[in-house]
């Protein structure tokens, strides 16, 4: 954190950090509130530019959506047409899914399956396995 020294007491002005998505939403979700501006140096979520939601949050790693058409060229490079995603279900993860699936029209690429999983993917990659089949 670092402070302003006030004649009568120490105000807050930013909180450096945290450096990764979950903690970073829950903290800069309600930072608004203390008008406490949030710097994070680790989050990727797309969720977090979200400026109507993450008033007072900003990065300085980019958002994790930037990667998808490097995933997307990927696939057209090895004339993949359909393809199926598995994902944790945290925020940052299926924040990334929806960009690519919405971005992957563009690239004629349909999404076959998308499968999410919170701990164990086992289940998951074995509902991938029949719905693929």
């Amino acid at each position: 954190m670092i402070y302003k020294k006030n004649s009568s007491q120490d105000d807050i002005i930013m909180l450096l950090g945290p450096g990764c998505s979950d903690v970073s939403s829950s903290v800069a979700e309600v930072a608004n509130f203390w008008n406490l501006t949030v710097l994070s140096f680790g989050s990727s979520s797309p969720a977090l530019s979200n400026r109507n939601r993450f008033k007072t949050f900003f990065r300085t790693h980019p958002s994790a959506i930037l990667d998808n058409p490097a995933r997307l060229e990927l696939c057209k490079k090895f004339g993949w047409k359909k393809i199926a995603t598995l994902q944790d279900a945290k925020e940052v993860f299926t924040s990334t899914v929806d960009n690519l699936e919405k971005e992957a029209k563009d690239f004629n690429i349909e999404i076959l399956v998308r499968q999410t999983f919170t701990d164990d993917p086992t289940d998951a990659v074995k509902n991938l396995k029949v719905k693929l089949v």
